[in-house]
């Protein structure tokens, strides 16, 4: 048995539908990480509409988790997500029909149910995406037919784009886009790819990112020393600049300069008082130490 799915219900909760999100605020069926979800669940299902979620997701992310559908769900599986048209919103925006508060509030900033949005898209890259990650009969979608058309409501459908496809069960192209070669005799040479599947893609980002934070603690371990002992000659500074004792040199060094002429005898005689002064101020914190 098959389940639909709606994947990152976010504010929108379908009828009919397993509504599935990460945030445990949302009015969803189940709570789970999409990568998760499609992960483990992947074979059974057997309709999933992502809604806007590529929009609360990085350029990378979007990518890695439609590559990860076309791999882990069935073959016929009908794969449909939608987002804001990002080309027609800037030209409805030109033209002055929306206000810039609209244009932040549900284009730029926040998206559906308020989640942050981190990708802006258009029916062209929509396409692109669906068709880089191997889905089949990828086309467009009249937005007013889609399953949370009634929730999102006509003053947003008319800048919205969606797009369909269907994963396929037949070997994918490879990254240059040729078939594979499957006839038999001698087989083509190898040649280096980048991950080929989301969990190798997030693997290596997870390496990538434990390295800079191996350096980050490095850094920080160097660190640590130099800044003891700053602080250790900031408190003693202190202690030293604070006591009463020279202060009241500092003030009568002061005062000697500006009633004494310079090079006097009796200049020459309180300076020496003073330099005794504060060399009994700091000998008597070293004692107290």
């Amino acid at each position: 048995m098959t389940i639909r799915v709606h994947l990152g219900s976010a504010g929108a909760r379908l009828d009919g539908w397993l509504n599935v999100d990460g945030d445990p605020r949302a009015a969803a069926d189940a709570y789970a990480d999409p990568f998760d979800f499609v992960a483990r669940n992947g074979p059974d299902i057997g309709e999933l509409y992502l809604g806007r979620l590529l929009e609360a997701l990085s350029l990378d992310d979007a990518r890695a988790l439609l590559h990860l559908i076309a791999s882990r769900t069935s073959p016929g599986t009908l794969v449909t997500a939608a987002a804001s048209d990002i080309r027609a919103v800037a030209t409805a925006f030109a033209a002055g029909e929306m206000t810039t508060e609209q244009l932040n509030r549900q284009f730029v900033h926040a998206g559906s149910g308020g989640a942050e949005l981190r990708s802006s898209w258009d029916a062209a890259s929509l396409l692109e995406l669906f068709k880089a990650a191997g889905l089949q009969s990828v086309t467009a979608v009249n937005p007013a037919t889609l399953p949370d058309a009634r929730e999102v409501g006509p003053d947003q459908l008319r800048w919205r784009c969606a797009v369909s496809g269907v994963v396929s069960g037949t070997a994918r192209p490879d990254a240059d886009g040729a078939a594979p070669n499957t006839s038999p005799g001698k087989p083509r040479a190898a040649k280096p790819q980048p991950a080929s599947t989301p969990e190798a893609a997030l693997l290596a980002e997870l390496q990538t990112l434990r390295a800079e934070l191996e350096r980050s603690r490095a850094r920080e371990r160097d660190a640590l020393p130099r800044a003891a002992k700053a602080d250790t000659l900031a408190e003693e500074l202190e202690a030293v600049t604070g006591s009463i004792t020279f202060r009241v040199a500092h003030r009568g060094s002061l005062v000697a300069r500006r009633v004494l002429p310079k090079g006097s005898r009796r200049r020459r005689l309180v300076a020496g008082a003073l330099r005794s002064l504060r060399r009994s101020s700091r000998d008597a914190k070293g004692d107290e130490s």
